[in-house]
């Protein structure tokens, strides 16, 4: 494939120094990805004689796309784009975590660029291995940004071959998304597009593609059960924040709980649900869940299938809220601390600070329920610009791409601030 003209424009050196003083690695972890990767680094001509000597012994195995995830919980949340892949009779393989750190001795020795700082030499190295090993023509990742994606955009553009970002939520703010490295990042809908045009903190260049979300029922074909009105009476639904090691958002996660909690005690009437988030912890919920009959926790992994015959959706910061708007049940951002920006739900939706608007905004909701339903429809349609057919639209797009053509999209280019830096 001729890409020339969307040669990797070094986006990971700007990238590095923007986050390098936030890398921390313990003692036992520098040394591994670290100072042992330097030490060999050194040496280029045991390198280069490794290399040689490992492409003699080992047939790379020539793949149409390598799937690339940065973690192993990943793969079972991508299964349907990886078997829509096969399906379509592209040559595909999988790398997750585990495969990265049980691979380390087989790549530590691969040569990388001389200019690479010390810290980011394994990574380096892992992504030269990976298009030397597997010789891609497209690598797929699933991450919001980071080193790796414009590292391995580096190797893979080098072999001719592409680097493609499918997004596996709408997040458009923060350090997380700066770097947007990529030749083509495969997102949601719209919501994103507009969202990432507005983060001036913008490092490298992609051009987005809409696909819609792998998540919101991929399979389903028939347009009467896509739309399921709920009924007024039916539960209210809790859709419980994940809480990363993040001070500061878990003292938004909590505000938002005492927010729910206070209007769970206030309305004994109603029936609650609150639906974990697949990596958080529900301890915080222990208490209004032991001591109020009206609430329910549910072990039930599917948000779809929680989500049908409930009447509301609570939640902080959740693309639960995208399902929630498919099959029209409205939803309510409970926000103090602004978490949910990139949701966009004040556009059709509410987002609240405290209890008062809380009550407020859940009886305007109740007091004309079809007319939130729609608006519910357009936040969704907004978010995702496809409800349905993911999988089989992203093999699709593959396909073309592999076929040496391009995707129509919109192009993200650098910030000014970065570009002249």
């Amino acid at each position: 494939m001729n890409h020339s003209e969307q040669a990797h424009t070094h986006a990971w050196k700007k990238y590095y120094q923007y986050i390098k003083s936030s890398i921390r690695t313990n003692p036992v972890l520098s040394f591994i990805s670290v100072y042992l990767p330097a030490l060999i680094h050194l040496l280029p001509p045991l390198e280069r004689l490794y290399r040689y000597c490992y492409q003699l012994l080992v047939k790379p195995e020539q793949v149409d796309v390598l799937f690339a995830l940065s973690s192993t919980d990943k793969i079972s949340r991508f299964n349907g784009i990886y078997n829509a892949i096969k399906d379509a009779g592209m040559r595909v393989a999988i790398v997750d975590r585990k495969d990265r750190y049980r691979d380390a001795l087989k790549y530590v020795f691969w040569p990388c660029d001389r200019e690479t700082p010390k810290e980011l030499l394994l990574i380096d190295k892992y992504a030269h291995w990976l298009a030397d090993k597997y010789q891609p023509r497209i690598v797929l990742i699933v991450e919001n940004a980071g080193l790796f994606p414009c590292v391995m955009r580096k190797h893979i553009n080098a072999k001719g071959g592409l680097l493609i970002n499918q997004a596996h939520g709408v997040g458009f703010m923060g350090v997380s998304h700066s770097c947007i490295d990529a030749d083509y990042t495969f997102v949601f809908g719209q919501s994103t597009i507009d969202g990432l045009k507005n983060n001036h903190a913008r490092i490298g260049a992609t051009t987005a593609v809409i696909t819609g979300s792998p998540f919101i029922n991929a399979d389903v074909k028939s347009e009467s059960k896509k739309i399921s009105l709920s009924e007024q009476t039916g539960p209210v639904i809790i859709a419980a924040q994940y809480i990363p090691a993040w001070e500061n958002l878990e003292t938004a996660v909590l505000a938002s709980r005492d927010i729910i909690s206070t209007f769970i005690r206030r309305n004994p009437q109603r029936d609650f649900v609150i639906k974990p988030h697949p990596l958080g912890n529900i301890d915080i919920w222990d208490e209004i869940i032991t001591n109020n009959a009206h609430v329910t926790l549910t072990d039930e992994r599917n948000i779809n299938q929680v989500l049908t015959g409930s009447s509301l959706l609570l939640h902080m910061s959740s693309n639960a809220s995208i399902e929630a708007g498919v099959i029209g049940v409205p939803s309510i951002a409970v926000d103090p601390f602004d978490c949910s920006r990139h949701l966009f739900h004040d556009r059709y939706l509410y987002k609240v600070a405290d209890i008062n608007e809380l009550e407020r905004d859940v009886q305007q909701v109740f007091n004309d329920y079809t007319a939130h339903q729609q608006r519910a429809h357009q936040h969704a349609d907004y978010l995702v610009g496809y409800r349905y057919g993911t999988n089989a639209r992203t093999a699709s797009y593959l396909k073309t791409l592999l076929s040496n053509d391009f995707l129509e999209g919109e192009k993200i280019n650098e910030s000014s601030y970065f570009h002249n830096n």
